[in-house]
């Protein structure tokens, strides 16, 4: 682990930060969602574009995985362990922002 730049040595799951065992947690809830988002957003599709909308969801969800995972590694070894876990609150907030302008869009739609 690295505080502030010094390497720091761990010998037990006690000195092992909150955040190390939070975010492992996090994936329990958010593994639902995977499958329920794929479903929603088929189901809105006419047939005949399923399997196109199917290679998409799985191209840019490998290329998230893929890239997420190499950039939380990365910043773990510039700015330690500790630090990295603040970035994630980036991507969380353009999720929000996104989700809302998303909401506004489809309330206007169907008030026409």
């Amino acid at each position: 682990l690295k505080v502030d730049g010094n390497a720091i040595t761990l010998k037990t799951l006690g000195e092992v930060p909150y955040l190390g065992f939070v975010l492992p947690l996090i994936g329990l809830f958010i593994a639902p969602i995977y499958p329920l988002l794929n479903s929603t957003v088929l189901s809105h599709l006419p047939k005949s574009l399923h399997s196109p909308m199917s290679g998409l969801i799985i191209i840019f969800s490998a290329l998230g995985g893929t890239l997420g995972s190499r950039i939380v590694g990365y910043l773990f070894e510039n700015i330690g362990g500790v630090n990295a876990f603040y970035f994630l609150i980036i991507p969380i907030v353009l999720l929000i922002i996104s989700v809302v302008i998303i909401k506004r869009l489809v309330a206007r739609k169907n008030e026409a």
